[in-house]
């Protein structure tokens, strides 16, 4: 397996990439008067499937750090939901009390 570096003036084409598969892309601080173009490239690194995102910009780094947190609430609360419901069906007479 090679492994060759590309090397360009462009920092959107500036990452690692073997025959196989792409391993990190870099999103650089270099600001061009417009600051969304640092969420394109990022949404451009998701879509070409890198392994390893670096997000130099602290702004967006912080706003996607705040969206994994999110995501990773939303997942462990759907995990603990589905666990419960499971609980409540097989303890049916323990939990349930008639009046």
């Amino acid at each position: 397996m090679s492994t060759s570096l590309l090397i360009t003036s462009d920092p959107v084409n500036s990452a690692w990439v073997s025959d196989e598969e792409k391993l990190y892309y870099i999103i650089s601080e270099v600001y061009d008067g417009d600051s969304d173009g640092f969420e394109l490239q990022l949404d451009n690194a998701l879509d070409e499937n890198y392994k390893i995102i670096i997000i130099e910009p602290s702004k967006l780094g912080d706003e996607t750090t705040r969206w994994i947190a999110v995501g990773n609430w939303i997942h462990k609360v759907a995990v603990f939901s589905g666990l419960g419901s499971i609980t409540v069906d097989y303890f049916p007479n323990k939990l349930h009390t008639s009046v």
